[in-house]
């Protein structure tokens, strides 16, 4: 997944809502090694595991965040 900050100004947290087809299973070793790498700030899973919420601390200005 990409998130693109456009913005000339740096953003504080910065939400990505990922939804799961119900045919693939969380890999949540997958989703600890992105927490540990730092990559994400933290995850939740919701919606009996249909969604993926991300979050980022903040974001510089005319950043990629990928992972």
């Amino acid at each position: 997944m990409t998130v693109e900050n456009l913005n000339n100004a740096g953003e504080g947290m910065t939400v990505a809502i990922l939804r799961v087809p119900s045919c693939l299973e969380i890999n949540y070793e997958l989703l600890e090694a992105l927490k540990r790498n730092r990559l994400i700030a933290e995850y939740e899973v919701r919606t009996g595991g249909s969604e993926i919420v991300f979050y980022k601390r903040d974001m510089a200005p005319r950043s990629i965040w990928n992972f």
